[in-house]
């Protein structure tokens, strides 16, 4: 089952690392002027995970100062304090009256990027209640790893010398609410009292990526974000022409265009990248519901589109992490708000304006209005 619901956990005071992080969660600390969290949750709502619940132990005032209710963000955001540290499970017990059937539950000191729509296809094709996205490294001995069987994790190992390459937890989940009748007490665990049960249960499945990813629990990480995570927002993206799929009267959602493009688009997800529409023909839809009819299209593939650019001047902006969902503007426009990485990018359509911009930016263009040439 497809979730929009994400939980982050954000209540860590974050003691490995010293008086950075004294009188600030970890979540909140800067990377340059953006507080860690803006990125995960930017991240996240581009993905369309648009209710979002952080657990923040103590910290309640601090993150709404910061976040508000998200509106900035286009999203909506309740906060829930921990009377106690209750582990990472237990913590989901406080939020018990805010939780959905299913939704997705991550660390807030981390940002792993890759297609988090994934997971809950996954557990439903598997026959799972929980499901985990899992990272590729050289050396799991700093880690311990987990033990997979097709996409059924197995079990979790300790930490142990000489252990070489493997998988190792990333801290971010898929959790159907069943899962929420097996935190019994607490302090709890997530890591270590719940999941290892489900692994013998058969009720857990996880994928690996290797993937950008940094945790900044430590002093070392967190310089190292200052960097990266700027650095990984510069992504390729592709450049989607409405018109241009439109098999009648505009561009409409339920085009047999859109649907010949799902897997492109899905793999550009899957990389990582930015897939980015351009519309000049709505046919009377509103252009957030444009965008969401073509994302609503797109989630069974477990793909989706990240932003919408149109000629109606007359309807609002959505924006997140302050580039816009849907925004009255063009290909200009889109290069210029959204941190794109022009050279590995692909513009599909046949308006000459549009590939006027896109050959002046060094975006290679597909000058067609069929979709099998544009693959890549």
């Amino acid at each position: 089952m497809m979730t929009n619901q994400a939980v982050i956990l954000a209540g860590g005071k974050g003691t490995r690392l010293g008086k950075l992080a004294r009188h600030c969660p970890k979540p909140l600390l800067p990377i340059g002027e953006v507080p860690f969290i803006e990125y995960l949750i930017g991240e996240l709502a581009r993905h369309g995970l648009s209710r979002m619940v952080l657990l923040v132990g103590p910290f309640r005032d601090q993150f709404m100062e910061v976040l508000g209710d998200g509106s900035r963000f286009g999203v909506s955001i309740n906060f829930v304090s921990e009377p106690e540290p209750a582990g990472t499970a237990g913590a989901l017990s406080h939020a018990v009256d805010l939780l959905e059937e299913s939704f997705l539950f991550l660390n807030g000191d981390s940002f792993f990027s890759f297609n988090f729509l994934f997971l809950s296809h996954m557990a439903e094709q598997q026959g799972c209640i929980a499901a985990m996205a899992l990272r590729v490294v050289d050396d799991v001995s700093r880690y311990g790893s987990v033990k997979m069987e097709g996409e059924r994790v197995m079990e979790f190992t300790e930490k142990r010398q000489g252990a070489g390459p493997g998988c190792i937890n990333a801290g971010v989940y898929y959790l159907s609410s069943e899962v929420l009748d097996l935190i019994d007490h607490i302090p709890m665990s997530l890591e270590q009292d719940v999941l290892p049960k489900l692994a013998r249960e058969g009720r857990l499945c996880g994928r690996a990526y290797d993937v950008p990813f940094i945790d900044i629990g430590v002093p070392d990480d967190f310089e190292r974000a200052q960097t990266l995570l700027p650095q990984w927002q510069h992504r390729a993206a592709m450049f989607i022409d409405a018109d241009c799929l439109a098999t009648s009267g505009g561009g409409g959602t339920a085009t047999t265009g859109w649907r010949q493009l799902g897997e492109e688009i899905l793999s550009c997800n899957e990389r990582g990248d930015y897939v980015i529409c351009l519309a000049g023909q709505l046919t009377g839809q509103a252009p957030i519901d444009f965008l969401s009819g073509l994302n609503k299209m797109l989630s069974p593939l477990c793909a989706h589109v990240d932003a919408l650019f149109h000629d109606f001047s007359t309807h609002d902006n959505m924006t997140i992490m302050g580039c816009p969902r849907t925004y009255c503007g063009t290909l200009e426009d889109a290069l210029r708000l959204w941190p794109i990485d022009t050279e590995r990018s692909i513009l599909m359509s046949a308006n000459d304006e549009y590939i006027t911009i896109a050959k002046m930016n060094g975006i290679q263009c597909v000058h067609s209005n069929t979709v099998a040439i544009c693959r890549k």
